[in-house]
């Protein structure tokens, strides 16, 4: 009984959380794009990036998916921190 191509079990539940977590980033991407546009944050555009990729390893099996999305991640709250203090500039 051959199971090439077939998902087993052990990559059952890292492909669901894979697939959860594109569509998650699809989201967050989304609107990140749509809060860039409006003058906002760059925050959830980035980690929209970070969720999206982290997911797509998840699925395609890599060992790096759980930091994939890390660096995303990180450079998007520190550009969410950089807004703030820009705000707080403009209101002060």
């Amino acid at each position: 009984m051959s199971t090439d191509g077939a998902l087993s079990r052990s990559r059952l539940l890292p492909t669901l959380l894979g697939i959860l977590l594109v569509l998650m980033g699809l989201a967050m991407l989304v609107g990140g794009i749509k809060l860039v546009t409006l003058g906002g944050s760059t925050y959830y555009l980035l980690a929209g990036l970070g969720f999206g990729l982290s997911g797509a390893l998840l699925i395609a099996g890599r060992r790096a998916a759980p930091g994939g999305g890390g660096l995303a991640g990180h450079a998007g709250g520190q550009l969410f921190g950089v807004d703030l203090c820009r705000c707080h500039q403009l209101f002060a």
